[in-house]
């Protein structure tokens, strides 16, 4: 929606798009040779807008044979301050994962 400059001609792109963020990210696990990772996301427009960059990355994962050990999501209240992820950060420590990645 977002990407039609004839209805937005002076808005800049700040982030790449999700499809360009999961190509580096799997660049990444394959330069260090990761094969285990926990992926937190949260439960807000911008996590559930990632949705489709998770399962893209879910799948390419699974063909390369990587393990997904845990996957969380959090709510995401109003106030920062009232955040709270101790329950998805537990299950995270243990799953074993020393890499996490946020969605």
């Amino acid at each position: 929606y977002l990407n039609s400059s004839h209805k937005f001609p002076y808005l800049i792109r700040l982030t790449p798009p999700d499809n360009l963020l999961n190509m580096v990210l799997i660049d990444v696990f394959r330069k260090f040779n990761w094969k285990n990772c926990a992926i937190l996301t949260s439960a807000n427009n911008y996590g559930t807008y990632g949705e489709q960059g998770l399962r893209w990355f879910l799948l390419h994962a699974f063909k390369q044979g990587w393990n997904i050990l845990a996957l969380e999501q959090h709510a995401t209240p109003d106030d920062p301050r009232k955040l709270e992820v101790t329950e998805q950060l537990l299950n995270i420590k243990h799953s074993g994962a020393r890499v996490i990645i946020l969605f």
